[in-house]
């Protein structure tokens, strides 16, 4: 005989468990926990009152030997159902909605799509409270329209064109659990476990045993779950655009230098009241007072980084919310940066790029008396950049880029770390000598060291929030500072030496396949080239490859090319093009080589997304 406890154990509670195990990483993080939390203590608050009314006016009964206990008139399964069906469509909607980045939903909607739904929402509650007749045949659907309607429009009406952005995951999200819920009434309704009045209901069935009343309830009831996860990710989101930003908490974010000494006192100033208080505030905020530059920011880089980097895409939408949107930011950088470096221009000219970026970055890191103050000095120095840098990159990339960095990415990241990305790009630009494997790194870690080491500083930022208490998740600011530990900071550089290194092969790999040509590939260490073509026509000194360079290079210009040749095509010409292939897993070994040391320090102590990008990253690296 099949019970109500029995329905939990067989029907919800193993899907909970096992959604909850495929979506371990993301649901283990203070925000999501906190969302179900707190979504699921108003649905039990909320639901407990109707549905005790509902039942004490016989719309629905249940044989007392399938139920545990009676507290009211409710079965004590039924109060958990309340939690247990906000649980199951929550995950649904976690599955299905967080690889959007949140940010791009908060835009302006059509008068008729604010307005249209709230009146629907108003107009059915009215006629649910005009139908919530006891005893008459409409007497179910009208109380449960009457008891939904004003939650669903006051739901629209704070976070309306955020939900109808995500229209198409928002019905997905509802449609499935629904559909797996209806399943489960009607196997329920089928055993007996609980019956549906008819005198209260109107006689419709939607399946042999499911009458329409009990459908709409599961599909109205997931649509206020939904709703309601979407308005909390909307304030979440206004939250970290407004406030994580310099000049945020009453202008107590500053930029990093200033965090140490005194973000975490003034930060201890930030009382319970003013965390609500801004929360109401942007709660109620309406789209018009949005700055849709930062919005229309996001979008470009978006955009740009999928269709430039695809294969970053998926890395970064495995991340968190709030760090996937620094991360955003942080490749829009290096792709300025790598189309400075493969401008058409001058060596001179490049590192004039790289000193007038390097110079906008270190003003941004200045102190300003207010948030307005910054700004002003954002948009002046921002001009000034537009005018003084040389490269391929468009402009609108360079300007969503450096506008987030400068209202952003300063707070949480030392300026020493893009001192040090500007050091390398400079050493590539100027072709410094690749003698040996530790040259090779070296010149590795100086490009790519820098990013790995920036995307800790945000990662342990982050790391108090996504795993603090509830305090710690309403607080979007670095609360106090926090400095990466050694072993952070050396997986981080092992990891973007690896990378850069995967990226180095696979540009021979694309070379190779273009007929052996391959662009400024100065960066092969001397030693290789010795081992590997000993016999060559040319001479293995270095001195005489950097001269077969330079007249490849001068022929090739006056050709009319847009890029010269460098040392790999000095060996391609002499017709050892397998030398290519050699190269390239040299490369990719010393990437391995590199991973593996990574791997070997302990992650017991770290948040779970360093251990995700940490494993992602080695699947990467090591993949063919």
């Amino acid at each position: 005989m099949l019970t109500y406890a029995g329905v939990h154990a067989f029907y919800t509670i193993p899907l909970i468990i096992a959604l909850t195990f495929v979506l371990r990483r993301y649901v283990y993080v203070a925000t999501e926990v906190n969302k179900i939390t707190l979504l699921s203590t108003i649905a039990f608050t909320y639901t407990m009152f109707w549905d005790n009314y509902i039942v004490a006016m016989g719309a629905w009964t249940y044989p007392p030997e399938r139920v545990l206990a009676v507290i009211g008139y409710v079965p004590v399964e039924e109060y958990a159902f309340f939690i247990i069906q906000t649980a199951i469509t929550s995950l649904a909607c976690l599955a299905i909605s967080r690889w959007d980045l949140q940010v791009l939903h908060l835009k302006p909607a059509t008068r008729i799509v604010r307005v249209a739904p709230i009146a629907l929402f108003l107009i059915t509650t009215a006629t649910g409270f005009a139908f919530a007749i006891p005893q008459s045949k409409t007497f179910y659907v009208g109380a449960l329209l009457a008891w939904t309607g004003p939650v669903l429009a006051l739901q629209w009406w704070v976070a309306g064109p955020f939900i109808w952005s995500y229209r198409h995951k928002a019905t997905l999200a509802i449609v499935v659990p629904t559909l797996y819920l209806w399943w489960v009434d009607h196997t329920a309704i089928k055993h007996g476990v609980w019956e549906i009045s008819n005198s209260g209901t109107l006689g419709i069935l939607v399946t042999p045993y499911l009458p329409i009343e009990e459908a709409l309830f599961f599909f109205i009831v997931n649509c206020m779950i939904i709703f309601g996860l979407l308005a909390i990710d909307r304030t979440l989101t206004i939250l970290r655009l407004e406030e994580a930003k310099i000049g945020g908490r009453g202008d107590r974010v500053a930029p990093f230098h200033s965090l140490k000494e005194q973000n975490g006192a003034i930060m201890e100033k930030w009382t319970v009241l003013d965390e609500v208080k801004t929360w109401i505030r942007y709660t109620l905020m309406h789209e018009s007072a949005f700055d849709l530059r930062d919005i229309s920011n996001y979008l470009t880089l978006e955009e740009y980084v999928k269709d430039i980097s695809p294969a970053l895409t998926w890395p970064i939408k495995l991340l968190p919310q709030m760090l996937r949107e620094d991360a955003l930011t942080l490749h829009g950088l290096y792709i300025v940066l790598h189309n400075i470096e493969n401008a058409k221009s001058s060596e001179t000219k490049k590192l004039k790029s790289l000193h007038s970026l390097n110079k906008f970055m270190e003003g941004c890191y200045s102190p300003c008396t207010s948030a307005t103050a910054h700004q002003s000095r954002l948009e002046i120095s921002l001009e000034i950049l537009r005018d003084e840098i040389d490269t391929l990159v468009p402009i609108a990339i360079l300007n969503a880029t450096m506008y987030i960095f400068a209202r952003r990415i300063v707070a949480t990241v030392p300026f020493s770390c893009f001192s040090d990305l500007i050091a390398g790009y400079e050493m590539s630009i100027t072709h410094q000598r690749v003698v040996n494997e530790q040259d090779l790194i070296a010149f590795s870690n100086a490009k790519a060291g820098p990013i790995g080491r920036a995307m800790v500083y945000l990662m342990n930022r982050y790391s108090t929030v996504q795993q603090g208490g509830l305090k710690k998740i309403v607080d979007v600011v670095n609360d106090p500072y926090v400095q990466p530990s050694i072993t952070q900071m050396t997986i981080a550089s092992k990891l973007a030496i690896s990378w850069h290194l995967k990226f180095l092969a696979h540009g021979l790999k694309v070379s190779q396949k273009e007929g052996g040509r391959t662009v400024e590939q100065h960066h092969i260490p001397q030693d290789w080239l010795s081992e590997m073509c000993p016999t060559d026509s040319f001479s293995n000194s270095f001195i005489q490859i950097e001269e077969k360079k330079t007249e490849i290079r001068s022929r090739h210009s006056a050709d009319g090319g847009d890029k010269p040749h460098c040392i790999l095509a000095t060996v391609v010409e002499a017709s050892k093009k397998e030398v290519t292939v050699m190269i390239r897993e040299s490369y990719l070994e010393l990437a391995s080589r590199n991973a593996d040391e990574a791997e070997e320090f302990g992650w017991t102590t770290v948040p779970w997304y360093f251990q995700d990008a940490f494993n992602h990253a080695l699947r990467k690296i090591r993949a063919p």
